[in-house]
C-alpha cells in the first residue's frame, strides 16, 4: 500500500524527534500519554493512550496534537486493532512533505468518532 507523500523528499528523524516534548505536552493537557514505534524514517508513528478518567475525547486530542504540529488531516481516519482509531496527520514545508501516523486508543464511552 502506498502511504501519503511516499514519492516525496523525506525528513531527517532529527526533525521528527524535535516534535515529540511538545506533543507530549500536548497529550498531557488532554489527559493522554504518548509512545513512539519505528525508526522514523519514512514517518512519525505515535500512539496516545488516556492515562486519567478525565481525559479528553480522541478528538479533541487529535485537534490539539494537529494545532501543535500546524499539521492538516489527510484521509479519513481508519479503524485499527486494539480499540485504536488512526488518523495520518500531514505535515509540509515547500518540496518535503511528511507526516504523523497517530495512532490513539479509544477510552471507554467515547463516542465522539463514530466509524
Amino acid at each position: 500500500m502506498q502511504r501519503p507523500f511516499d514519492d516525496m523528499l523525506r525528513v531527517s528523524p532529527a526533525v521528527y524527534s524535535k516534535m515529540v516534548p511538545m506533543l507530549e505536552i500536548e497529550a498531557f493537557k488532554h489527559g493522554y500519554a504518548i509512545g513512539l514505534h519505528g525508526s522514523m524514517q519514512r514517518d512519525l508513528d505515535i500512539i496516545a493512550f488516556p492515562w486519567i478518567e478525565e481525559s479528553s475525547s480522541c478528538l479533541d486530542l487529535l485537534n490539539g496534537v494537529i494545532c501543535t504540529v500546524g499539521g492538516t488531516l489527510v484521509g479519513r481516519p481508519f479503524p485499527k486493532s486494539h480499540n485504536r482509531i488512526g488518523f495520518c496527520i500531514g505535515l509540509s514545508n515547500n518540496r518535503i512533505k511528511s507526516y504523523i501516523d497517530f495512532s490513539v486508543f479509544l477510552k471507554l464511552g467515547d463516542n465522539s468518532l463514530c466509524l
